[in-house]
């Protein structure tokens, strides 16, 4: 998982599931998160929705390899684990731009 803590830190050039940003990390730091609690901030990303989006990712090629291809159940199933509508639209308009 270590070499895929890269990829949370990526610009928005990169695929990193929903999100075009950091994951976070500017508002953790601004917070107060430290320099030297920036790699567990990543193992918790890794562990959580690294392995989600991952999942999800699967069941989207899942989806797509069938007839008719049908990513509604899959898309259904991320937007439930957004807790705002803002917060889900703001991912969507992200998503779209990627």
């Amino acid at each position: 998982m270590a070499l895929l803590a890269p990829y949370l830190l990526a610009d928005g050039r990169l695929p990193v599931g929903a999100h075009t940003y950091s994951a976070g990390l500017e508002p953790a730091v601004a917070a107060g998160l430290t320099r030297a609690q920036i790699p567990a901030l990543l193992r918790a990303r890794l562990h959580t929705t690294v392995v989600t989006e991952a999942a999800a990712t699967a069941l989207a090629l899942r989806a797509a390899l069938r007839a008719p291809v049908d990513f509604t159940p899959v898309q259904e199933a991320l937007a439930a684990r957004t807790p705002t509508a803002p917060l889900r639209e703001a991912s969507a308009a992200l998503g779209r731009g990627v």
